[in-house]
């Protein structure tokens, strides 16, 4: 029986979350210093949200808090800033811990919310997972919860701690009338409860975005790592950078993107990014893969990068696989292997692709714990839940990215097979 789990949650959903003790990335600063009424705010990140002693990354940190702690805002201060995705500025608040005197620090605003804040969860053992009176394996036993057990998060230890290979926090909720604590391994956090339904849905989808610019100049990037290998596509220079032996989120990316006339340096935030050698299908592009950090847990992505005059677009990227199939994932029960067919039109201008999710179920008589001991797999599945098709095209300079969902590209027959 599984006692614990590690944060595994979908990245879109959780990420941001982890992200605000890691890197603040600089947009651009909004010229006017704001002094705003004392308002409340809430804490919604989800590891926690440092204090600083004054309104800089670099500043030391003098408290933590809590997900959903209450503030109060007595001042903002420019520039706006994004932590990958939440976009906020430094922000004076006073705050109060337990019974302690008030107190008051900086924090990172993009992760404050008007309202409390929801988070839901989903368990993902599939043998169950304990609830525990206190935080911790030392916690007593009080409950355990089924397999695929959904709930509210009221609250969360910020504090990070390895079980069975798995780091993640504890997490304080309520099941049965009984309130206790759950390790976030083994389980899926989600927003909103309805949200765990559109998971096998957001696999047909592409996932697609702009590059924000990082506070950090070319010669500081250069004084702290070591340049791999460098390419210029379009009207920036790309350089790949090491950093050496660190640990992951010390080192929020290993590819940047140096614009030729501002000099503004850009970076996905993936760790130890590369540049893949293949041959991109598109002019003015390139394939990187690259870990993804969230200060706990890792993961992998491949995107494809589009450089454009003054931007970098990307989308991820998967590569050819014909063969679906289905199998049994600790995580997530039964996982599909996605269909994926790539293709280029005729005039070489558009990439086009095909994603069908198998349908997966257990045969009739095996049941889950069969499928655990037996590493329950199928391959070549023929049946399909949902497909999409999806167009990345060239037009002058920019690109643009687009869903036809069922609706099969005029080109298509005609296209070119990728790799």
């Amino acid at each position: 029986m599984h006692q614990n789990t590690s944060l595994i949650s979908n990245h879109r959903f959780i990420f941001a979350s982890f992200l605000s003790l890691c890197v603040v990335i600089q947009l651009a600063p909004v010229g006017v210093r704001a002094s705003p009424a004392s308002s409340t705010k809430y804490v919604s990140a989800l590891t926690g949200l440092l204090v600083r002693t004054s309104p800089s990354q670099q500043a030391p940190p003098q408290d933590i808090l809590n997900f959903s702690t209450k503030v109060s805002v007595i001042e903002t201060r420019p520039p706006w800033m994004e932590i990958q995705g939440r976009v906020g500025n430094w922000v004076r608040v006073s705050y109060r811990k337990g019974k302690a005197t008030e107190k008051e620090g900086w924090v990172f605003g993009g992760f404050l919310d008007d309202r409390i804040p929801e988070l839901y969860y989903r368990v993902a053992a599939v043998s169950g997972l304990r609830l525990r009176k206190t935080p911790g394996v030392k916690g007593e036993p009080i409950d355990l919860l089924p397999y695929k057990t959904t709930g509210r998060v009221i609250a969360a230890d910020p504090h990070h701690e390895t079980i069975e290979s798995r780091t993640g926090v504890w997490l304080e909720i309520k099941y049965k009338g009984r309130q206790g604590w759950i390790f976030s391994g083994f389980t899926m956090t989600n927003p909103s409860e309805s949200g765990f339904a559109m998971l096998d849905q957001d696999r047909l989808r592409l996932t697609d975005g702009v590059l924000a610019p990082i506070d950090e100049t070319e010669a500081q990037l250069l004084a702290r790592g070591k340049v791999v290998s460098r390419k210029e596509v379009g009207g920036f220079r790309i350089l790949e950078v090491s950093f050496g032996e660190v640990a992951p989120c010390d080192s929020p990316g290993g590819l940047f993107f140096i614009h030729k006339s501002t000099n503004r340096v850009y970076s996905s935030g993936h760790v130890g990014e590369t540049m893949l050698p293949k041959e991109t299908p598109l002019p003015n592009t390139i394939i990187a893969s690259g870990g993804v950090c969230t200060c706990c847990c890792g993961g992998a992505a491949t995107r494809l990068y589009m450089i454009e005059e003054s931007q970098i677009r990307y989308a991820t990227w998967l590569d050819t696989n014909k063969t679906a199939g289905c199998s049994w994932d600790m995580m997530f029960g039964l996982a599909p292997q996605i269909y994926h067919e790539n293709r280029l039109s005729a005039n070489g201008s558009r990439i086009l692709m095909h994603r069908k999710q198998p349908r997966c179920d257990l045969p009739p008589n095996m049941d889950i714990d069969q499928a655990i001991r037996t590493g329950f797999s199928r391959s070549n599945v023929k049946d399909f839940d949902g497909e999409s098709y999806l167009i990345i095209q060239k037009d002058g300079n920019s690109f643009k990215v687009q869903e036809s969902g069922r609706i099969v590209p005029s080109e298509w027959d005609q296209a070119k097979p990728l790799p």
